[in-house]
């Protein structure tokens, strides 16, 4: 079986070193395309029709690539226990925390703050803007350090902050190309039996009756 074609679409070269560094180059090959979320659609949508079988995607980017395209792409999970190395080098700077999530809040993280004994508020956003808003507002605050994508980086440099970019553990990123996998071999199982269908409908001769199975 052929190696399977992945897209990894994304703001954050840091996320992208670390999912190509736990692939297995022997069962998928990996193409990296950094972007804005802006882009990011566009630029997945492209790769697809280039033969890319699937588009993983990571954070706020991601969110929107799978409700904007659909079941071709795989999300990075990003649950509070998987954010919880990013938070605890956060921590080493400063107490005040805020941490930037796509769309709606993310459950558990305040029982999460309460456990590492840090404040932590929610940047949610839906587009570059309201991202910049956030995290602008979040320093005015008194937000101290800010934890999120790639992207996250560029705009809290611009107010003398420090960030912490969330980067996926290698059980994460294994789980995530494992999830990947089964979304390849789903769709090329169902090419396969389209292109036999119009096999077999290109070759015969004699009339075809479909019918639905009795009940």
């Amino acid at each position: 079986m052929s190696r399977y074609r992945f897209a990894f679409v994304s703001n954050s070269r840091d996320v992208s070193e670390a999912i190509v560094a736990h692939s297995d180059p022997t069962r998928e090959t990996i193409t990296v395309r950094l972007a804005s979320m802006e882009r990011a659609v566009p630029v997945a949508r492209q790769l697809l029709d280039d033969g890319v079988e699937v588009i993983i995607g990571g954070g706020g980017t991601g969110n929107l690539l799978a409700e904007s395209i659909g079941q071709a792409v795989v999300k990075i999970d990003r649950s509070p226990a998987y954010l919880m190395p990013a938070l605890l080098e956060a921590k080493r700077h400063s107490r005040n925390i805020a941490i930037t999530v796509f769309s709606r809040p993310v459950e558990g993280l305040s029982l999460l703050a309460k456990h590492l004994d840090i404040d932590l508020q929610q940047v949610v956003f839906s587009s570059t803007d309201e991202l910049e808003t956030g995290i602008r507002k979040s320093i005015a605050e008194g937000a101290g350090i800010i934890v999120g994508g790639g992207i996250c980086r560029q705009i809290a440099q611009r107010y003398g902050v420090e960030t912490v970019v969330v980067v996926p553990q290698k059980e994460n990123v294994q789980q995530t190309l494992s999830e990947a996998r089964a979304v390849a071999a789903s769709r090329r199982a169902e090419k396969r039996k389209l292109e036999e269908l119009n096999t077999i409908l290109q070759t015969v001769r004699e009339g075809i009756i479909v019918v639905d199975s009795l009940r």
